[in-house]
């Protein structure tokens, strides 16, 4: 099994393995919705995926092909900024992607914003479907104004939620379901945590 590769500060001059050069980027564009000291979870996924995620949706994410010339992982972040700052929708776009997805989805309107105190990251993960690597921007944003939280309980029943808490054990699963790497990440930083709970 291929295990996603995250791209930690320690990496960064060591070279790519020639069998995980990515052939495509993406950006994983995350909303995390607040509630009771926490964030709204999902598992909406169970027999692919069976992990918990923050809102997100692959309708509405940026993806673009890449030709990666052996080098770094320092090398290949490089070049992911060059081509995401090329080609990616900027980010009043993103964001207007993701909320209307959330309306779509469970009828609820909200604004967001950037989370300056969560810095992107980026992983390596390889598709089974489409058997290749591809490079992933993990960005954060979070919800706001929203009108009416408890619609994203009610609505698409099929669809499991639940509420992480802040002081969760990143290490530990939440009803025997694992936390994505997303989710450990805002766990593990501190000063996102303060800055979610104070909107």
């Amino acid at each position: 099994m291929r295990e996603p590769i995250i791209i930690t500060d320690d990496l960064l001059n060591q070279p790519v393995p020639s069998d995980k050069i990515p052939q495509r980027l993406a950006t994983a564009t995350i909303l995390l919705i607040p509630a009771q000291d926490g964030v709204v979870i999902f598992n909406d996924r169970p027999d692919t995926w069976g992990t918990w995620f923050p809102f997100y949706d692959d309708k509405t994410q940026f993806v673009h092909d890449m030709v990666f010339e052996p080098g770094t992982y320092g090398d290949l972040i490089r070049q992911q900024q060059a081509d995401f700052n090329e080609h990616a929708p900027d980010e009043k776009e993103r964001i207007m992607r993701l909320l209307n997805r959330l309306k779509e989805l469970y009828g609820v309107t909200a604004t967001a914003k950037s989370l300056s105190s969560l810095k992107p990251y980026y992983k390596l993960q390889f598709s089974a479907t489409a058997k290749i690597w591809t490079l992933y921007q993990v960005e954060y944003f979070v919800a706001y104004n929203i009108d009416d939280i408890q619609k994203i309980f009610s609505t698409n029943a099929a669809i499991k939620k639940g509420i992480l808490s802040f002081d969760h054990n990143p290490s530990e699963p939440l009803e025997d379901i694992p936390l994505t790497d997303s989710l450990v990440h805002l766990l593990e930083t501190p000063a996102a945590i303060e800055s979610v709970k104070s909107f």
